[in-house]
């Protein structure tokens, strides 16, 4: 379907949109998307043209529509959106939004890194209101990162985006090396738990990071092998990637995708011949970003997490070309490293329809009996605080 926006949107005009669906459609306009991908802004890993192959075709249960901007005969943006029922205050409303699955950690679309994102939104979001082929109550751009191409056009959209979390990264600075900046008191703790490792199993650990093609396949069976060992597994949630064909289909796709041009690796910690933590890496541009992670809880004591992590930064860091290694999410254990951590953001925009702005009265009321309720928590701890304190003593003890 191609469109034109309505005449009197003067800033718009300029854009013509066009939408196709399904892998068909995406197959269809593949070379469109490489070529855009090549010149759009930050792009990452979760957006090239073949992970939307293997989430639509592993991942997904229902249909990606993508919306192609064009201007002057040119593509400038690829908008990928799908349609969700979300039930929500005892009704159930249509939510388009960026791709979502539980192993679809970030999101983005592909923006022309010479055109300004904002008029991008602007048209597409305009599109949407006065389109009728989509019905949908709210769009929904949930994770989003900072350098996202897409931030840059939502972020000045006061009072539709907020903070929803972070991601965590460490870059290469030529200047010092990676111990500068993280946690001295970490580093050293994964020093000291390193040798114990060895010195109490009379064996020496060694970190092997595979990339080459030959390699991938076996390394590939040992990473599941390590993320089933533990709670992940069949003895604990079962949520791990070998326990789900369609998730294990799914990242051996990406392997078979990747791995050729050398930007797909699984690093192993082995100690002797015995696997003890495993990473899932595929690299964009010049960042390794960790897709999945598992270790053997047998060994929990040592953290062979944290050695394995350490170990691949620090051979990252003994390489010439810049780099960067990325968690991709902001996980709680993270925060002992002292990780540069990323913005991650959400915006939601309502439709102009009846059941848009009921949808959003909804949403609204909730955050305000949610901070309302939280306010009076916050009051009734302090009051409740300030009973139990001596009188006449100031924080340190002191008489005052």
């Amino acid at each position: 379907m191609t469109a034109r926006i309505p005449q009197g949107k003067d800033r718009l005009l300029m854009f013509e949109i066009t939408r196709v669906r399904g892998i068909e459609g995406l197959e269809a306009i593949r070379a469109t998307w490489e070529v855009l991908y090549g010149a759009s802004l930050n792009p990452s890993f979760y957006s090239y043209w073949y992970w939307y192959e293997s989430i639509s075709r592993h991942l997904l249960d229902s249909e990606i529509d993508y919306f192609l901007l064009h201007r002057q005969q040119r593509c400038v943006a690829i908008v990928p959106l799908q349609l969700h029922a979300w039930r929500k205050g005892g009704h159930s409303w249509q939510v388009l939004r960026l791709p979502s699955h539980d192993h679809l950690e970030m999101m983005d679309a592909l923006i022309h890194r010479d055109q300004a994102p904002l008029p991008v939104f602007a048209a597409l979001h305009d599109y949407l209101l006065h389109q009728r082929e989509l019905s949908w109550d709210m769009l929904l751009f949930p994770k989003v990162r900072a350098r996202a191409g897409l931030a840059s056009a939502l972020l000045p959209q006061e009072g539709h985006v907020r903070q929803c979390g972070h991601s965590c990264y460490l870059q290469g600075n030529p200047q010092q090396p990676p111990e500068a900046t993280l946690s001295h008191k970490h580093l050293k703790n994964i020093s000291r738990l390193q040798r114990k490792l060895e010195t109490e199993h009379q064996q020496s650990l060694h970190f092997h990071h595979c990339s080459e093609p030959q390699q991938l396949e076996a390394a590939f069976a040992t990473f599941l092998q390590v993320e089933a060992s533990g709670w992940k597994g069949e003895q604990g949630e079962n949520t791990c990637i070998s326990a789900h064909p369609r998730y294990q289909a799914h990242y051996h796709h990406l392997l078979q995708c990747f791995g050729p041009s050398g930007d797909f690796a699984v690093n192993l910690l082995l100690l002797g011949e015995q696997p003890l933590a495993a990473q899932l890496c595929i690299r964009a541009g010049q960042a390794w970003h960790l897709m999945k992670i598992g270790y053997d809880e047998a060994f929990q004591a040592y953290a062979p997490g944290n050695i394995l992590l350490w170990l691949f930064i620090q051979q990252q860091a003994a390489q010439p070309q810049p780099w960067e290694v990325n968690l991709v999410t902001g996980p709680g254990w993270a925060e002992r490293w002292h990780f540069n951590e990323e913005p991650v953001y959400r915006a939601e925009f309502f439709n102009t329809t009846l059941r848009g702005r009921l949808l959003s009265t909804l949403l609204k009321g909730k955050e305000l009996l949610k901070g309302q309720i939280k306010g009076e928590r916050d009051d009734s701890i302090a009051s409740a605080t300030s009973k139990h304190q001596p009188q006449g003593r100031t924080e340190k003890g002191t008489a005052q």
